[in-house]
């Protein structure tokens, strides 16, 4: 193992996103309301259908805007709160969300 390096890389990455979860649509987004229009609009021009896998879900920016297209939607997260807060985030839409932390 090389000195300084975790003994797994993405814990680090992990711990780094779990400080910043309650923040981070605001400090990753800034225009919190201008992202999400962006966000609807890239999702309505590439409309994903079927079973969608959303890997690192977040705090469910895209989550909603892809249920509204998807039969269904496996969110995932390594946070361990996100995944239910990207599928609380659906407030409709014809997909199920399936919240899923990643170990």
């Amino acid at each position: 193992m090389l000195a300084g390096v975790a003994a797994l890389p993405w814990q680090d990455q992990i711990a780094y996103h779990r400080a910043r979860a309650a923040e981070y649509e605001v400090t990753s987004y800034q225009d919190v309301h201008g992202a999400d229009r962006r966000i609807a609009g890239l999702v309505a021009r590439l409309r994903p259908g079927g079973d969608v896998l959303e890997i690192a879900c977040g705090t469910g920016m895209w989550t909603r805007h892809l249920a509204a297209c998807a039969t269904a939607v496996t969110a995932i997260d390594a946070e361990r709160r996100q995944p239910r807060r990207s599928s609380d985030s659906v407030r409709s839409g014809p997909a199920t969300v399936e919240p899923v932390a990643a170990k």
